[in-house]
């Protein structure tokens, strides 16, 4: 009787409002380039990404950089933008308080004289992301890489979920959309190329 409102579309056929959204790709392969160029058109409110995917509207972007350093990601920046200069829809961030942390819990409990252990995963968000979210408006924050800004074990499905739970807890909140890079294997390491994702 009362649909919930359609999320506004950011880029068509790519991401809407509130969504999240993980790219992965090989090392040195331009990812930071794509990251750089999302938050560049999103900033701008149009244009297309990948020449076909229009962009519907305009928004505030957090690039939470992890791999270049000022002068290579400023350089980056120049022939991006060319005379256009700064993107102030854009903040860009090398901080790497910006994490999120797994860690192991365990409580316990005795009920008529059996004690029981139970042990999970929990995850904990650095204050200075949701700081950064709420002073700047941001909507949309790009991740890069995840390596970068996860303190856990990529590899385990547990803490990977706590991670982004505590990711999407801020989405609930602030509407906030999520790109996030992430390093795979090259595609010589595994058998299938599916695997290496």
């Amino acid at each position: 009787e009362e649909p919930t409102p359609e999320p506004p579309v950011l880029i068509d056929g790519f991401m809407r409002r509130g969504e999240m959204l993980v790219i992965g790709a090989p090392r040195v392969i331009g990812k930071s380039w794509l990251a750089m160029n999302i938050a560049t058109r999103l900033a701008e409110g149009e244009g297309m990404l990948f020449d076909h995917l229009p962009v519907r509207r305009k928004a505030r972007v957090l690039l939470c950089q992890g791999e270049l350093d000022r002068w290579g990601s400023e350089q980056r920046w120049k022939m991006l933008t060319g005379l256009m200069g700064p993107l102030p829809e854009v903040a860009e961030t090398f901080d790497r308080n910006v994490r999120v942390r797994t860690t192991k819990k365990r409580t316990t409990q005795t009920i008529d004289g059996v004690t029981m252990t139970d042990e999970y995963v929990d995850a904990e968000l650095f204050p200075g992301l949701e700081a950064a979210i709420v002073e700047h408006g941001i909507d949309v924050v790009i991740l890069d890489p995840w390596a970068t800004y996860f303190a856990g074990n990529e590899s385990s499905n547990d803490e990977t979920e706590a991670a982004l739970d505590k990711l999407r807890g801020l989405t609930l909140r602030y509407g906030v959309s999520w790109v996030i890079f992430h390093h795979i294997g090259k595609s010589t390491e595994f058998r299938e190329p599916e695997d290496a994702g």
